[in-house]
């Protein structure tokens, strides 16, 4: 039974990145390159809204519902239904300050922009939440379902709307699939919802900040060091570099979503595994592992990656086909594999309660991007220069918290 679920998690959760996937190729051939630059800045900056009004709900249920015993089932209900309620409630703060500051202090045009960030935060909180909780739960089929829903009813939407509606339609299509997964998921727990109830305000506002929002302000300033190059690149080079910079940032959006689905299990059964046996150099020793194993397999890779960029560009991205492009998809590909082994690493820091070095090592990471503002500052630098460089920060990261985990590992009694 256990193993057709993860061989169903694994069918259904490949089956989200492909199509998803597929809808950034299909976005980045279809619009042109300023809409598509738009695009992907407003589909992920609508995460710093969650991170700063969910008060870290999800990685609070997440955390905490991975360590609860099958036996008090109760207890996570209660989770969950805090950390929707309240996370809602702290979105819809954020976001009334969001869109009051755009409107009194910037053009209508981006007050526009804004009501759709604003919007797909609030749809996409409970989704982040129910995500959580069916992770929590080990239901590996539930919430690789939701992904490949999601992706599919986006791309339904998308052959609908983009032909009379363009970018807008894109971004309707979005916030139609959020919306009826919700409902769908709050339907099908409505009886366990309502019986559970919810904590007090205090208390329960408490403890998802004591156990979620280290994590999430890590994501924050983690996803603030990825996405605040878009402006970066808009304002020094200006929006066609944007779309030609989005269209390689492909990849890595690409290799994030591969690793949320494999952490999505292996991430769980860290705690689990610590819990029951609470050794550093033991996690540590196995998360060393799969780096090395994962590294051989990457490094083998790379020349086959190489030529069938080649092969894929030049077929169906005519506006992308040159050196330069193939150049920066080497280097988001040595990225985004960096990227992964941090996100590996970094469930070594919430396996022993350390969350705030997570968020030390984001806020690092966001000092060295904005060293990058500097660079474009006073240097001749094109839009190769500043992929090379987005590169360097990945493995830097890396290589700042492989010291930490060894130094952690290390300390133990």
């Amino acid at each position: 039974m256990l193993k057709r679920d993860y061989s169903l998690y694994v069918v259904l959760s490949l089956s989200a990145a492909i199509l998803s996937f597929y809808k950034f190729g299909y976005l980045a051939s279809t619009l042109s390159s300023e809409d598509f630059g738009l695009y992907s800045i407003i589909i992920i900056s609508f995460v710093y809204i969650c991170y700063l009004g969910g008060l870290g709900g999800s990685d609070y249920v997440l955390k905490l519902g991975s360590m609860t015993a099958s036996d008090k089932q109760s207890e996570l209900f209660l989770m969950r239904n805090n950390a929707i309620f309240y996370g809602l409630l702290g979105v819809l703060v954020v976001s009334l300050i969001v869109l009051l500051v755009s409107y009194l202090f910037f053009s209508i045009q981006i007050y526009y922009s804004m009501l759709a960030v604003v919007a797909l935060a609030i749809c996409t909180l409970p989704y982040n939440v129910f995500e959580s909780y069916y992770r929590a739960t080990q239901a590996s089929v539930v919430f690789s379902g939701m992904l490949l829903a999601k992706a599919v009813l986006v791309i339904i939407g998308i052959y609908i709307f983009i032909d009379d509606f363009g970018f807008i339609g894109v971004l309707y299509s979005e916030l139609t699939a959020l919306t009826m997964i919700v409902a769908f998921c709050v339907a099908k727990n409505f009886k366990v919802i309502r019986l559970s109830g919810l904590q007090k305000p205090r208390l329960a506002i408490n403890k998802m900040l004591r156990n979620g929002f280290y994590i999430s302000v890590s994501n924050l300033l983690r996803n603030i060091s990825v996405t605040a190059d878009r402006y970066i690149v808009v304002f020094f080079l200006g929006v066609y570099s944007l779309g030609v910079y989005s269209f390689v940032m492909i990849l890595y959006q690409g290799g994030v979503l591969c690793s949320g689905i494999i952490m999505n299990i292996f991430g769980p059964y860290l705690i689990k595994r610590y819990s029951s046996n609470p050794s550093r150099r033991g996690i540590a020793a196995l998360l060393w592992k799969v780096v090395a194993s994962l590294a051989v397999i990457a490094v083998c890779f790379f020349p086959l990656f190489a030529n069938l960029t080649k092969s894929v560009v030049g077929l169906f991205f005519q506006n992308y086909n040159n050196a330069d492009v193939y150049f920066m998809l080497n280097m988001i590909y040595v990225a985004s594999i960096a990227s992964f082994f941090v996100f590996l690493l970094d469930w070594f820091f919430i396996c022993i309660s350390k969350e705030y070095l997570i968020s030390m090592l984001s806020l690092f990471s966001f000092i060295l991007i904005l060293v990058s503002v500097i660079l474009f500052s006073f240097l001749d630098v094109e839009l190769k220069h500043y992929v090379l460089f987005f590169m360097v920060v990945r493995v830097t990261v890396f290589f700042v918290m492989t010291v930490l985990v060894v130094r952690c590992a290390g300390s133990e009694a």
